[in-house]
């Protein structure tokens, strides 16, 4: 009996524990329901890939760095959330690591979102399932996939990055199988890297031209939630001659145009270019054309010590990562800086000891991070705590 009035006693006491615990709870559900988080997980130092799962507040992997600036209520979709993180090739390369230098060195680069490259697929099922998988994942998670194109014919006119289609006919097949895979999902597009840059024969170039002005017009029509930005070079283009392409292409259809892709130059030298490319576009019947940034490499500018004779672009030394991806550029235009190279990707056999195109090359991603590091330009992020968003 005892017992009973003890109990009778502390009942509302009882009782107001148990409010002031839902009301936590309430808070906590809200909270964290409202927090982007990334989509790559860490667990015992190890990142699970292909990074399809949305971390949450009781995941292993740690903290997401909050999108702040680009979740504007007032942005477009695409730009109003934070850029998806696919599993890319420095993820193999930190879990294969084993000193604790390089693997800190590699998570910068494997934590940050960086572009999903598309090439020359034969296999329609495929290709369309994996875009699509991608495409769902990401908008399940509320972020934006960053996809580049990369599968024109006669790509990169022969040079290091030679390859692509074979013809005009399977190239624009391959366009529709990307935007069946895409359907109306938010996504940003990056067309095509050095596309507009044309050579070959005269039929070659107007292929080029056809095969340009096909990608555009069906991944702005099949899919208006998705950004198109066709690569307009480095700034070493006339503006006449860019114009000129982009025009022929109809870039008026899409969003606008990207700048930097896999190069070098800073943000100061590629917005002067850009916004005088915007401007003549818009004289020339283009208007209100937007443009984004690569600047995963550009953090220290172009290498002007002559690259042992190679190209400026081709794995040149004491270069650095630029500033992580956002969308608070300063700029009106500028819609985003973006990591549309992922750092680390060799350029090509430029020197002896240089991986072949494509592939992942760790001395060179280490000294790219190292020197960004060191000069300021991004801000270490311990293992287990993922980039977002600026």
């Amino acid at each position: 009996m005892k017992t009973v009035k003890k109990i009778t006693r502390l009942l509302p006491l009882l009782i107001c524990m148990a409010l002031l615990a839902g009301i936590g709870v309430a808070y906590l559900w809200t909270s964290h329901a409202a927090t982007p988080f990334v989509s790559v997980e860490a667990e015992k130092g190890t990142i699970k890939a292909p990074a399809s799962a949305v971390a949450d507040s009781s995941a292993s992997g740690g903290n997401a760095v909050k999108f702040s600036a680009a979740s504007s209520s007032n942005k477009p979709i695409q730009l109003s959330q934070p850029f998806y993180n696919y599993a890319n090739a420095a993820i193999n390369a930190y879990n294969s690591a084993t000193d604790a230098t390089t693997k800190n060195q590699l998570w910068q680069i494997a934590a940050t979102p960086g572009s999903i490259w598309l090439g020359v697929d034969q296999d329609q099922t495929h290709f369309t399932n994996k875009v699509s998988s991608i495409a769902t994942a990401a908008a399940q998670a509320h972020q934006t996939p960053v996809f580049t194109l990369y599968a024109v014919p006669y790509r990169d006119c022969g040079s290091y990055s030679a390859g692509g289609f074979q013809t005009k006919a399977e190239y624009e097949a391959w366009i529709d199988w990307f935007t069946a895979g895409l359907g109306n999902k938010p996504a940003i597009v990056i067309v095509e890297p050095d596309g507009i840059g044309l050579c070959g024969t005269d039929q070659q170039k107007a292929d080029r031209i056809a095969e340009l002005k096909y990608a555009l017009d069906n991944i702005q029509t099949r899919d208006p939630n998705a950004y198109a930005y066709i690569h307009a070079g480095s700034g070493e283009l006339s503006i006449s001659g860019a114009v000129n392409v982009l025009m022929q292409i109809d870039i008026k259809k899409v969003r606008g145009f990207a700048m930097n892709v896999s190069s070098f130059g800073t943000n100061a030298e590629q917005i002067s270019y850009g916004n005088q490319l915007a401007s003549a576009l818009a004289t020339a019947g283009a208007p209100n054309m937007h443009y984004v940034i690569d600047t995963s490499r550009n953090g220290l500018g172009r290498d002007t010590s002559g690259n042992g004779g190679q190209p400026e672009w081709c794995n040149p030394p004491g270069r650095a990562l630029g500033v992580r991806p956002t969308t608070d550029t300063g700029n009106s235009l500028v819609d985003a800086f973006l990591w549309i190279k992922i750092p680390g990707g060799s350029d090509g056999n430029c020197h002896t000891g240089d991986p072949t195109a494509g592939q992942f090359f760790t001395s060179y991603a280490t000294g790219l991070v190292q020197r960004a590091l060191d000069n300021h330009i991004v801000t270490d992020l311990p293992n287990g705590t993922y980039y977002t968003g600026k």
